[in-house]
């Protein structure tokens, strides 16, 4: 495998956005675990949110049926909502 092969296989997703008159910059980086052939997907996904009036939250996005959920931190659920658009786009 190629650096690029592995930047293109396991990217983080790194958005900055505006919401409710808050900035907000996040970092999304899908969940792997080592298995014998490789590394395996979980499902889930660490963020790393960082908004201009509460500072750094770390949690898990979790796939709930068609939906998502933040566990870990109380987010609005517009944040949550957007952030579930994020993944979904980065995986079509």
């Amino acid at each position: 495998m190629t650096l690029q092969q592995f930047q293109q296989q396991y990217s983080i997703i790194t958005k900055s956005f505006e919401y409710g008159d808050v900035f907000y910059n996040v970092a999304i980086a899908p969940e792997y675990f080592k298995a014998e052939d490789g590394l395996d997907f979980t499902g889930s996904y660490h963020c790393l949110l960082i908004s201009s009036e509460w500072g750094t939250q770390q949690f898990d996005m979790l796939p709930h049926g068609e939906t998502w959920e933040a566990e870990g931190a109380t987010l609005i659920q517009g944040i949550v909502d957007l952030l579930s658009q994020y993944i979904k786009d980065s995986r079509q």
